[in-house]
């Protein structure tokens, strides 16, 4: 451990050396307080002379802001108070930005994860609650629940280019694999649809759900696991055909669901048992209820699949899940009413874990 102390603090020193006084200014990234560098992450000198240390970074969003930890270590790096009331991330494969979605201002920002500073992306529907990253990261789909619409943006040119119109209230949505299909859960009419990502058109519709809210689709795009909530359960469709194959109980009103990268694993949130219930996809059953804190609103996997991040609206915390060991292992404190949560993973980290 001496020896890292001693290399990390060499390099940020010799790297500091080289910058001239307005660089060293410029270079405003959080620096680790201990001085070392833990696996995963590395300091990266632009060529305009700003340093910066890119780390495994988590995202929770608060209504006094967004609160940014190193995820390695849990420690917390950077409290971004002009983003209140966020209500949706969606972070890039190469870890480099986090994008985040404000229902109150109708805002879009993107979040360069090196020096932790939100810009303004684009400007949207007040009503804009949730957002997902086509599998190309060409386009972002936000979701708009009053509007009973979902805008399709342009990554590179900052514009909406597509609008699609959906059910009452699009709660949540799924994107195949090959970016061709874009699933909604729509609460209000009680209606799941598959829609073409070209034009918005409504391929398919599911009704036999009484209150979803939650979706994931399966590795293959073979299963699309749809949360009941007033049912406390998870029903399992095939997607060729949209038949009930299985339904999965689980605790009272679950709400977000998610799954692991390599597919194994389903994670259910349960609002009003305050309980996380672990699905086995390929069995179809729950292996574990884990309680964590009051009505737990979202989650964030890692990339390796060990931890959970869960945020706890009422209870104003992070519970940090092993999930090897399916238990509780540390509560972060937050702000107030933390509602969304994201990790961000270098590239070269997250290459190396796939």
């Amino acid at each position: 451990m001496r020896i890292r102390r001693i290399i990390a603090i060499s390099i940020l020193m010799v790297s500091s050396a080289f910058l001239a006084p307005d660089a060293r200014a410029a270079s405003t990234s959080p620096a680790p307080e201990d001085n070392l560098i833990y696996d995963g992450e590395r300091i990266v000198i632009r060529q305009d002379g700003t340093v910066s240390l890119q780390v495994r970074s988590l995202y929770v969003a608060t209504s006094e802001g967004i609160e940014v930890y190193r995820a390695r270590v849990n420690e917390p790096l950077k409290k971004i108070g002009s983003q209140k009331d966020v209500s949706g991330f969606a972070a890039s494969k190469s870890g480099s930005e986090v994008f985040a979605v404000s229902a109150r201002k109708g805002d879009l920002s993107v979040i360069d994860t090196a020096s932790q500073r939100p810009s303004r992306f684009s400007s949207l529907g007040k009503n804009a609650s949730a957002l997902l990253l086509s599998p190309d990261e060409r386009f972002i789909y936000v979701s708009d629940s009053t509007e009973d619409k979902i805008d399709v943006l342009d990554v590179g040119t900052q514009e909406v280019v597509r609008t699609f119109r959906t059910g009452s209230w699009p709660f949540d949505m799924a994107v195949t694999s090959d970016g061709h299909y874009l699933w909604v859960s729509n609460s209000l009419d009680e209606t799941v649809q598959k829609l073409n990502t070209k034009d918005g058109e409504e391929e398919a519709i599911i009704t036999s759900v009484a209150s979803p809210r939650g979706i994931v689709l399966s590795k293959d795009n073979s299963e699309l696991f749809v949360v009941d909530s007033n049912n406390g359960k998870v029903i399992v469709f095939k997607t060729e055909g949209n038949k009930v194959t299985d339904t999965i109980k689980v605790g009272e009103l679950p709400q977000a669901i998610d799954i692991s990268r390599d597919g194994r694993m389903i994670l259910v949130l349960n609002r009003g048992s305050g309980t996380v219930s672990l699905i086995d996809v390929a069995e179809k059953k729950v292996t574990a209820q884990i309680q964590v804190g009051e009505r737990p609103t979202d989650v964030a996997l890692t990339p390796e699949g060990d931890k959970a991040y869960v945020a706890n609206e009422l209870s104003a915390s992070v519970s940090v899940l092993d999930l090897q060991e399916k238990k509780v292992i540390e509560y972060l404190p937050t702000d107030v009413a933390p509602k969304a949560i994201a990790i961000s993973t270098p590239e070269r980290e997250s290459k190396s874990q796939t």
